[in-house]
């Protein structure tokens, strides 16, 4: 693939959890990895969720493969355009192995 399709910055978030003073654990968001990637919006989904009509917003983010990202799981999540995706799965692209493509949502609410 070539370099200028990856147009978008994609930053990468691990969750970790915190125990204040009291003992009170808390989830909390940090930085695990940022890249450059080919991000494919799939347009006019909808889903019937709890009698209501919903239109989760879903893309397909494609990455170059290094260890990092090979290591991303979908526990995982990541921002890009301004707005926060769920990983929803992870796998190879189809070629030659040099991309990894995630399966999206963005989060809502």
């Amino acid at each position: 693939m070539a370099g200028g399709r990856m147009a978008d910055r994609v930053r990468f978030q691990r969750q970790r959890v915190i125990t204040d003073d009291y003992g009170n654990a808390r989830g909390e968001w940090e930085a695990l990895a940022h890249a450059w990637a080919d991000i494919r919006e799939t347009p006019g989904r909808e889903a019937v969720l709890a009698g209501r009509v919903s239109s989760p917003r879903t893309a397909t983010i494609r990455v170059r493969s290094t260890a990092t990202m090979r290591a991303v799981t979908p526990a995982d999540r990541l921002t890009a355009r301004g707005r926060t995706w769920n990983i929803l799965g992870a796998g190879q692209a189809p070629g030659n192995g040099d991309l990894i493509e995630f399966l999206c949502e963005e989060v809502t609410g």
